[in-house]
């Protein structure tokens, strides 16, 4: 990606420019991501070499070795926030009582803490209940949970291998965020007049905002662009996307 000030080259683990000294404003998000993945990563080290203790010679020569195997993994391919593991976190993380949650959730939101805020819903069952205490946050669920797809994939693109050989993981990921990318609009646009809670629709453009800063950011577009980009179809989304990381030097 590029300074938005002077245009030089910078990594999304780039605080400042080098070069004028500007701030990057999807710094902070990129560390926060950054230290979830390696909490996740360091705690799974720790429990195969815990398990290898127990017996010799080749158990923990073959522990030693998955461990690097996950390390290999981790410096090729990083997602930010992944939902696979959704449903055992779910499972092994005590729920709440929903007026526990909606304290929570409010405080994240003041915060801005958008991807947060969609881990807890996920881990506490929220997205897809049927209680009445969460009615309201319908709107802001859908708004934020597509959000952090799109955020997902723009750091999966961006920690993928340039190569011959990852050529085709490059256009699955552009072909997917194009696809996620026109989902979250069409879901901004039934709820963003207001429609729902007044109490949440409040954050439907801050949402929207990040969004539009993100991918401005990662792909180096400014405000027309992104606006031009927005009125392509999917696969011209995706081809777009395709064209941009391929003219990266």
């Amino acid at each position: 990606m590029k300074c938005k000030k002077c245009g030089k080259r910078l990594g999304p683990e780039d605080a400042k420019c080098r070069f004028c000294g500007a701030d990057n404003p999807f710094a902070v998000m990129h560390e926060k991501n950054m230290q979830r993945y390696n909490k996740r990563f360091d705690e799974t080290g720790r429990r195969v070499l815990d398990k290898a203790g127990d017996s010799k010679g080749l158990g923990n020569r073959a522990a030693v070795i998955v461990v690097l195997i996950l390390l290999i993994i981790a410096t090729g391919i990083i997602t930010s926030f992944n939902y696979t593991d959704h449903d055992d976190a779910s499972s092994k993380t005590k729920l709440a009582t929903p007026k526990e949650n909606l304290t929570r959730i409010d405080e994240l939101l003041e915060q801005g803490e958008y991807i947060e805020c969609v881990r807890l819903m996920h881990t506490q069952e929220i997205i897809n209940s049927g209680d009445d205490e969460y009615r309201d946050m319908k709107g802001l669920i859908y708004i934020a949970d597509n959000y952090c797809d799109c955020i997902e994939l723009m750091e999966g693109i961006v920690y993928l291998p340039r190569g011959e050989e990852e050529r085709d993981a490059v256009s699955s990921y552009c072909n997917n965020l194009g696809i996620q990318i026109d989902d979250f609009y069409e879901v901004y646009d039934v709820w963003k007049d207001g429609t729902g809670s007044e109490k949440y629709s409040v954050y439907y453009r801050d949402i929207e905002n990040e969004l539009r800063t993100a991918v401005k950011v990662y792909f180096e577009m400014d405000d027309d662009a992104y606006e031009e980009f927005l009125s392509l179809s999917e696969n011209q989304k995706a081809v777009k996307l395709e064209e941009i990381i391929n003219n990266e030097k």
